[in-house]
């Protein structure tokens, strides 16, 4: 049986109907805390899902010359990286190119949103964590996107998950969406973490190990 892949990079990339996460994002109960009820346990298909993690242009541990290869007008070179990962997941017997999420925080979320505006064709699912959005390219995500937000981040204001949830929903496409009424830029507090965690498991299950998929 081909293994689902989920990649990983240095910048925080991984590959890997919203009621449910819908009752999230207005939760404000438990004094401000995120709650999700009746989360199921962690399935094993995803805990054995495949992980890689790819170092694209920019990546620090490879010299400055590499981490310059992303900057300004660069940027987007990057993405490419991800496209010739791809080309090499089709030739590897042992891993399903039908069967691949792509996950990630922060520049790493930008790099997700990307993936999804130049690659949505080759993957199947997407994770973005409090990703800057290109929302002049939304259009071109047609992928299924869990977007994870902090109400506070004083780094990518909370409007920029608002409005990429909002333009993908406008287009059909599904999309979940968390925001943690008490967290900034990421998560730091355990009961959000075990929340968000599980809603990713949930959100892969769905979309990219379920057996209709």
């Amino acid at each position: 049986m081909k293994q689902n892949f989920v990649l990983t990079s240095s910048l925080a990339l991984l590959f890997f109907s919203a009621t449910a996460l819908a009752e999230v994002t207005t939760t404000n109960t438990n004094n401000g805390n995120l709650v999700m009820q009746d989360i199921p346990e962690i399935p094993a298909s995803i805990v054995s899902s495949l992980n890689r993690y790819q170092n694209v242009r920019g990546s620090a541990g490879y010299g400055k010359h590499y981490m310059s290869l992303d900057n300004g007008f660069k940027r987007e070179d990057s993405v490419k990286d991800i496209g010739a990962l791809l080309d090499w997941i089709e030739t590897q017997p042992d891993l399903d190119q039908n069967r691949v999420a792509v996950y990630g925080g922060s520049y790493g979320g930008y790099m997700v949103l990307a993936s999804a505006v130049h690659y949505s064709d080759r993957l199947k699912a997407a994770v973005d964590v409090v990703g800057i959005s290109p929302l002049t390219h939304v259009d071109k995500i047609k992928v299924p996107m869990l977007v994870v937000q902090g109400e506070n981040d004083p780094r990518v204001p909370v409007t920029e998950a608002v409005q990429v949830v909002e333009a993908l929903r406008a287009q059909g496409q599904p999309v979940w969406y968390m925001n943690a009424l008490n967290e900034g830029h990421g998560y730091r507090k355990k009961e959000n973490r075990d929340v968000y965690q599980q809603a990713v498991i949930m959100f892969l299950q769905e979309y990219l190990t379920g057996e209709d998929q």
